[in-house]
């Protein structure tokens, strides 16, 4: 998405505290792609893990551009760190009953991020269009007094000219 511009680490780690993200802001590497020690121990234990809700669309509406592409990319490795657990759990045959309701949530989350920005780009085309249209009419006006101002200049010099013809034959009579 061009829209999205780099996060810098403060800037992910600040959106890695969302009511989405249920890891340790701090985790580096390969680690942020699994679930915690603590995490692990639920879901061996059969315990749910709490987990937050899907955003709706309505509070994403109000947060900025900048603020919606952290949580993007906070989704993202949230949804690429349950699909690595899936995956890790459907080789070793456990349970996996809390990984598609979390997966279901984050992917909610993101098609409505989309849903929201796509209503911004539309908006923002729209006004876009509507400036060029007001800018193409203020232009036509300016058009149309500038050849206004021509058709008079021309009547001025045919009166004139018509004056000097009028004013050399009186001359030429008397």
């Amino acid at each position: 998405m061009a829209y999205l511009t780099r996060l810098s680490a403060r800037a992910f780690r600040a959106a890695a505290c969302s009511p989405q993200c249920t890891r340790p802001a701090m985790t580096r590497g390969v680690e942020e792609f699994f679930f915690d020690g603590h995490q692990q121990k639920q879901v061996e234990e059969k315990k749910p893990v709490k987990t937050g809700r899907s955003w709706q669309a309505n509070e994403l509406r109000l947060k900025s551009y900048e603020d919606l592409h952290k949580l993007w990319y906070v989704l993202l490795k949230e949804r690429a760190m349950l699909q690595s657990e899936r995956e890790r759990l459907s080789v070793a045959d456990a349970k996996q009953a809390l990984i598609p309701s979390r997966l279901k949530k984050v992917r909610i989350s993101m098609a409505r991020i989309k849903t929201v920005v796509g209503e911004r780009i539309r908006v923002h085309k729209k006004e876009l269009e509507q400036g060029e249209a007001a800018m193409s009419e203020a232009e036509i006006k300016k058009k149309e007094e500038e050849e206004e101002k021509e058709r008079e200049e021309e009547r001025r010099e045919r009166m004139d000219d018509w004056v000097r013809r009028r004013t050399i034959r009186a001359r030429q009579r008397a």
